[in-house]
């Protein structure tokens, strides 16, 4: 869950019980999923960001997430200078510098002026090589640029046409006599892009098939794909949907720069439909993206595709994907209480979603097996992220045993720290599901390695929120063996939950020994190291805890425990702490009934629960010792207080710090008499049969219908209006609601 809670507010509480008891009142999209195995493991992740298994970018309108846009081609220039240039170097060169700059550049390198560019070595490795083509062709790319930048884009209005095509004719030119193949087609690239723009779509696509039709593999350049792509908005423009929309294709499956752009123009039902009488390529390139736009389950797309390149990067992601899709079915409701993310992303589907989960596990199955046949058939290059893959799989199934086996693998060919970094996840996870016991002994096993992980050092929001998933199935392991202590302590390293929330947890969950033992792990200056870490940023407050502590008494009706703990809180706390002074600020010992006969009674003096507490001890020895209508009326007191501290009374705060059914399945007390008020019913009960006084008698009628059942408020309204008739006129304009009885 996002940080988005505020202090004590019913929000928080709404997503705190959704959490532990699945409620439907909260829906939980994609800041909910639970993701353990970081997509981010591959090393070539970083351009493929945008195509993970993920909500925020399900949807054709979806917003790009790059850390920065890929580099390839700086890369490229990269490997063309043979790794002798620094790259932030050529980048300042092709993207931060002026044409007056790459002009006077130029005039270096042909002897014309002297400059020392101590701070660029690209300038300096231009001017060592003498290297006129590429100066010359810096200078055409920064000229087409500007007077592209001059135009209305939208609009294709305002260029210098005659600049533009004068460009064009000497691109041309380059390209007929270069013999150089990379700067060849930088040439053609740039051609292409200013006829896309002055809208001479038929010229690009011929001249795109004239030049980079009969480029060798070995020597293309990824700018022919970016050529490609402006070439496919130019068939789109022509009216060829077919072509336009294969080219796309093509261009998503090759080329990372412009795959999101390629991404959101492709049309699925009709690219689908070309399938049968594409080209081999064709097909795996639709069949590849097919499965990048599948929410469900894609095994069947994934054997389509695997023999063409299981080592590719687009595959590798895909099979991850499926990976955190399985997480998302299979562990977002046992961790969270609530069905998968993807339940809320199409509802319409739901009922075949309900059918799909009734099997994961045996689709689970199916694709670890597919990823066994995988890594056993092909000559797989990353072994390490593919064992680390089947060990998470196996993790998931509950197969410990095969999980171990192919971590021992995995860990014998890590590739990358990122990959060092999951085998540490899964190593914890399969530690949960194979403890014997949660006890001493796991704590400082588990520590040991979530300790390594923390020392990683800064990370990203979605590594941070895959940290928080890991903290959140610990939380659960304890939560689930009723260690409820610890459970609550690493709420405080879940994404979202703060020290209200531990309050809150432990006040639905835990027992006063319990809390009590909170209290000693809080004020404990030799805490175990799990707990300093996880206690590390905790905002401690002591009165809350002892408050909490009597409430649990009080919930018990154990008033003298209840007021041993209240007496350890300062005065200054109730009026100045938290809501007490806003809910307990009237006089629980008069009664109310809904908006038509509201307590308006105010009496801060009932704000300290020790002083309400000491009170309700003092009227219940009096009631004991009274007789005859002063016992009824003491009768009725105490009536009215256990009546105003249930759910709908004026002082619920006694009882509960959430009001609602909802947030209240704490006890049996909390249970039976915070909603149905048993213990009010038999005061008033007893009120009944000691008071002779006949308007004693028919208060005592008006006061219980109030709170007893449909059925039973009937038969009081009826004997109020046949026996007090009198009184049941006063009360009916008071209380107009009791002639529907």
């Amino acid at each position: 869950m996002k940080a988005i809670f505020r202090k004590y507010t019913l929000l928080i509480s709404l997503i705190i019980i959704w959490k532990f008891a699945g409620s439907c009142y909260y829906e939980p999209f994609e800041m909910n999923r639970v993701c353990l195995f970081d997509p981010e493991t591959s090393i070539v992740s970083d351009y493929l960001r945008p195509f993970f298994y993920t909500n925020d970018l399900l949807y054709d309108n979806s917003v790009i997430d790059w850390k920065h846009i890929p580099e390839e081609n700086i890369n490229e220039w990269s490997d063309y200078f043979k790794g002798k240039v620094k790259k932030e170097d050529i980048k300042k060169t092709v993207y931060r510098t002026s044409l007056d700059d790459l002009i006077e550049l130029h005039e270096v390198v042909l002897g014309n002026k002297k400059k020392k560019y101590l701070d660029n070595e690209l300038a300096r490795y231009i001017i060592k090589n003498k290297n006129v083509l590429i100066s010359n062709y810096l200078i055409f790319a920064k000229r087409t640029e500007q007077l592209l930048g001059e135009g209305d884009p939208w609009y294709g209005t305002n260029y210098n046409t005659s600049a533009l095509n004068d460009l064009i004719k000497q691109a041309k030119e380059k390209v007929k006599t270069s013999n150089d193949k990379m700067m060849m087609q930088r040439y053609a690239y740039q051609a292409i892009v200013i006829m896309r723009y002055l809208k001479q779509n038929l010229q690009a696509e011929e001249y795109y098939n004239k030049i980079f039709s009969d480029i060798r593999k070995k020597d293309e350049s990824i700018l022919k794909y970016w050529a490609l792509s402006h070439v496919a908005s130019c068939q789109h423009l022509l009216g060829k949907k077919r072509d336009s929309q294969l080219n796309f294709v093509k261009v998503f499956a090759n080329c990372h720069a412009k795959k999101f752009w390629a991404y959101q123009q492709i049309n699925l039902k009709y690219i689908k439909l070309l399938g049968h009488d594409a080209t081999k390529e064709e097909y795996y390139n639709i069949k590849l993206y097919e499965q990048f736009r599948n929410p469900g389950r894609a095994l069947a797309g994934l054997r389509a595709v695997v023999s063409h390149n299981p080592n590719s990067d687009l595959f590798i992601t895909l099979m991850i994907r499926e990976l955190n899709k399985i997480e998302d079915w299979l562990l977002t409701p046992k961790f969270t209480g609530s069905s998968p993310a993807i339940a809320y992303w199409n509802m319409q589907k739901e009922k075949t979603l309900q059918e799909n989960w009734n099997s994961d596990f045996e689709y689970l199955d199916r694709f670890i097996q597919f990823t066994e046949n995988t890594l056993n058939k092909y000559k797989i290059e990353k072994k390490g992220l593919w064992a680390l893959m089947l060990a998470h799989l196996c993790y998931i199934h509950k197969q410990p045993e095969k999980a171990f086996k192919y971590l021992k693998i995995a860990e014998k060919n890590i590739d990358n720290d990122k990959e060092k970094s999951q085998i540490k996840y899964t190593k914890v996870l399969l530690k949960i599901i194979t403890a014997k016991k949660i006890d001493e002994k796991f704590e400082k096993e588990t520590w040991n390695i979530i300790n390594s992980i923390v020392k990683e050092g800064k990370t990203s929001y979605k590594k941070r929120e895959k940290f928080s998933d890991l903290m959140l199935a610990l939380h659960q392991t304890y939560h689930k063996n009723k260690m409820y202590v610890k459970s609550a302590m690493f709420l405080q390293k879940i994404i979202g939950y703060d020290y209200y929330d531990i309050f809150y947890y432990l006040d639905k969950f835990a027992s006063e020994e319990q809390v009590k033992e909170f209290i000693d792990i809080c004020e404990n200056k030799n805490k175990s190291k799990t707990e300093e870490f996880l206690l590390k940023e905790y905002k401690y407050d002591k009165n809350r805890y002892l408050d909490l502590l009597g409430t649990i008494m009080l919930r018990k009706d154990d008033l003298k425990a209840a007021l041993k703990y209240y007496k350890e809180v300062p005065d200054s706390f109730w009026t100045k702490e938290y809501s007490y002074a806003y809910y307990l600020n009237r006089d629980p010992y008069i009664y109310f009934r809904n908006v038509f006969y509201v307590n308006k009674r105010y009496n801060d003096i009932y704000i300290n629960k020790a002083y309400f507490v000491n009170s309700l001890i003092d009227k219940k020895n009096k009631y004991e010792k009274s007789k005859g209508n002063e016992k009824a009326k003491l009768a009725i007191e105490l009536g009215n207080a256990y009546s105003n501290m249930s759910y709908e009374g004026r002082s619920w705060y006694y009882l509960a710090y959430i009001q609602g059914y909802l947030f209240t399945e704490y006890n049996d007390f909390i249970n039976i008499d915070y909603r149905t008020n048993l213990k009010a019913i038999d005061y008033y009960d007893k009120a009944q049969t000691f008071a002779k006084d006949k308007n004693l008698q028919a208060q005592i009628l008006f006061y219980l219908s109030g709170i007893q059942t449909k059925k039973e408020a009937k038969k009081s309204i009826v004997k109020l209006k046949t026996d007090y008739t009198e009184n049941y006129n006063r009360y009916l304009k008071t209380c107009p609601d009791i002639k529907y009885y």
